[in-house]
């Protein structure tokens, strides 16, 4: 059984633009951004990865087309 409030069920629907939220688990507190997809915003997702520890890139299973293109979209905002 997940130990209570690691794991919760929440509603979510796709960013528009950023979100961000803090995450509390015992001693540990990290901040989670939800930046949104949209082909217009992307070039921005570079401002966000200096001092960045982990990266978790999300994509909607119901898109999988889209799944290479964010794939390469992170690829490019991530390079050096």
């Amino acid at each position: 059984m997940p130990s209570e409030g690691l794991l919760k069920s929440c509603a979510s629907a796709a960013a528009i633009g950023f979100n961000v939220e803090t995450v509390t688990y015992k001693n540990i507190k990290f901040q989670v951004w939800d930046l949104g997809g949209q082909t217009s915003i992307r070039p921005y997702w570079r401002c966000y990865y200096p001092n960045t520890q982990v990266c978790c890139a999300m994509t909607s299973a119901k898109a999988m087309k889209a799944v290479q293109l964010n794939y390469r979209a992170v690829q490019t905002a991530t390079a050096n």
